[in-house]
C-alpha cells in the first residue's frame, strides 16, 4: 500500500479540492462575498459499509478508511455571520516521521473532499455594482458546481446573456423584409466586440464551454474553471471602480503636490 502526504493544490478545480480537516482553506461566503468560511465545531464522519468491512482483511492499514462527512461552518465577517452545512467524502492518508525518540512513526490525517455546501459558496469574487441577474446567474452556476458540471456550465453561459442584457446588446435583429429573428449568443458576442473588444474575446471562451454543457457531458472541470475566472475578470474590469478611485487619488496628490487637503473644523454651539 503507497503511503503519501496529502497535499492541498491551488490550481485543481475547485470540485477536486481535498484538504485536511485540521486545515480548512477558507471558503467564500455567498452572502457577504468576503473568503472568511470557517468550520463550527467538529466534522463528523461516517466509515462507509464497504471501508468498515475491510478492516478484516489481513493487509488492513488505517489509510484504507474511507466515507462520508458532514460539518457545519460560519462567516466570520461580524457583519455577516451566515451559517452554512457541508457535506461530502473522506479519507485517511499516511505521512511518515521521525518521532522524538528517533523512531519512526507514522501520523494520519483525515482529508476531506466536499461536495455540497448549503447555501453555496461565491466561486468568484463578484464587484458590488454587478447587474442581479448576472449574479443570480452565477449563484445557480455555484449551486450546480459540485454536483452537475453541465447544468454549472449553462449557468455560466446565461450569466454571459445576461451580461450581453446590461450592456444593451441587441437579442434580435430584423431583417430586410422586416422580419424579427433572434441572434445566437455568438452573433451577440461579436456586437459587444464592436464596443469592447477584450470583454468579447474572453466571453467567447465561457461560450463555448457552455455550448458544450448544453449538447454533451464532455466538460472539462479545468476549462470551466477557467470560464469562471474569465467571467470574474470581465465583471471586474467593468463593474470594479477601485482602480478608477485609486487613480483619481493619484491625480489629486499630483495637483496638490502631496499636501493634504484642509478640512474647515466645525464651530461649536
Amino acid at each position: 500500500m503507497t503511503r503519501r502526504k496529502a497535499k492541498l493544490k491551488p490550481m485543481a478545480p475547485l470540485a477536486e479540492l481535498e484538504f485536511s480537516d485540521d486545515s480548512w482553506p477558507p471558503f467564500r461566503c455567498s452572502h457577504c462575498g468576503n473568503p472568511t468560511i470557517q468550520r463550527l465545531g467538529k466534522t463528523i464522519t461516517h466509515e462507509s459499509a464497504g471501508s468498515a468491512q475491510a478492516h478484516d482483511h489481513e493487509a488492513w492499514e488505517p489509510e484504507w478508511i474511507s466515507g462520508v462527512f458532514v460539518a457545519t461552518a460560519h462567516c466570520l465577517n461580524s457583519s455577516c455571520k451566515e451559517t452554512f452545512a457541508i457535506s461530502g467524502e473522506y479519507s485517511v492518508e499516511a505521512d511518515q516521521y521521525i518521532a522524538p525518540d528517533g523512531n519512526w512513526d507514522w501520523h494520519y490525517t483525515t482529508n476531506l473532499k466536499p461536495k455540497s455546501f448549503t447555501p453555496p459558496i461565491r466561486l468568484i469574487e463578484l464587484p458590488n455594482s454587478t447587474p442581479d441577474s448576472v449574479s443570480a446567474a452565477i449563484s445557480d452556476a455555484s449551486n450546480l458546481y459540485f454536483s452537475d458540471i453541465s447544468g454549472t456550465a449553462n449557468r455560466l453561459r446565461q450569466a454571459v446573456e445576461c451580461y450581453l442584457d446590461d450592456q444593451k446588446i441587441a437579442r434580435k435583429k430584423r431583417s430586410k423584409s422586416g422580419k424579427l429573428s433572434s441572434l445566437t449568443l455568438h452573433q451577440r458576442i461579436e456586437l459587444l466586440h464592436t464596443k469592447d473588444s477584450i470583454a468579447a474575446d474572453h466571453l467567447m471562451a465561457v461560450k463555448w464551454i457552455g455550448n458544450v454543457g448544453s449538447h454533451s457531458n464532455d466538460v472539462s472541470r479545468e476549462y470551466l474553471d477557467i470560464g469562471l475566472r474569465v467571467v470574474e475578470k470581465v465583471l471586474k474590469l467593468k463593474f470594479d471602480n477601485t482602480d478608477s478611485e485609486l487613480a483619481r487619488s493619484v491625480k489629486e496628490i499630483i495637483e496638490r503636490k502631496g499636501k493634504p487637503v484642509k478640512k474647515s473644523k466645525k464651530q461649536p454651539f
